[in-house]
């Protein structure tokens, strides 16, 4: 079987003994193949964007995190010279900082 079963069929019913698609045919396939491909192109695109915009709101994400990780760990410094914070407070804070890390906090 063809993989272009209404080109053969206009072609069948073109002149006889010629191999030929009438030209109304033609264009209107020609038409249909550009806005086939309109439109996948327009469906990749919108996916892409997606993916970017996922992209962008990670990438906001970790900055927020890691501002945060540094903020917390300035404060806890301060706080632990003076004494305003237990041994306890400081290794719940350690530890929740390791863990935005990734367990390698700085």
């Amino acid at each position: 079987m063809s993989d272009t079963p209404r080109t053969d069929a206009a072609t069948r019913m073109a002149f006889s003994g010629e191999y030929m698609v009438p030209i109304q045919e033609s264009q209107k396939l020609e038409r249909e193949l550009a806005e086939a491909r309109k439109a996948a192109t327009h469906q990749q695109n919108g996916r892409t964007a997606s993916a970017q915009g996922w992209a962008l709101l990670f990438e906001a994400a970790i900055e927020q995190r890691d501002m945060l990780a540094e903020a917390m760990t300035k404060y806890m410094d301060h706080h632990m010279r003076y004494g305003f914070v237990t041994a306890v407070e400081n290794h719940k804070v350690e530890q929740a900082l390791a863990a935005v890390k990734g367990g390698s906090h700085e």
